[in-house]
């Protein structure tokens, strides 16, 4: 943040001296109209509306930006949970599995039990 600030600064006084070297008045014809102003005064001018058309794109850049990432979370959060559930239902499948055989020991059948009661507390 510090060098952006010393960026502008040097920026700011090299528009500066632009600006009082090319000091003269001249005539601006815009449409029917006609004006006598300094070209300092236009070169200031400019330099600010460009300040602000930046500033407003940048902004709305920003937001869209923004609003992207905030539906990707949403969308990672959904995957993460659609993960968990899958993961959830595969070990019940095979733990059903396990119960159907006949030959399954207790061991077996108590740390499925186990495993289901841990899973659904998360």
């Amino acid at each position: 943040m510090r060098n952006t600030f010393i960026v502008w600064l040097i920026f700011a006084l090299l528009v500066t001296i632009f600006t009082i070297q090319n000091a003269t008045v001249i005539t601006v014809k815009l449409f029917m109209w006609q004006f006598n102003i300094s070209l300092a005064v236009i070169i200031l001018l400019c330099i600010i509306i460009g300040a602000v058309v930046g500033t407003l794109l940048g902004l709305k850049k920003e937001m869209n930006l923004k609003k992207e990432n905030k539906k990707l979370t949403n969308e990672v959060v959904s995957l993460e949970e659609k993960i968990k559930d899958i993961k959830y239902n595969k070990e019940v499948a095979t733990c059903s599995e396990k119960f159907e055989d006949s030959s399954t020991d207790k061991e077996s059948k108590s740390s499925c039990n186990e495993k289901n009661n841990i899973n659904s507390r998360n």
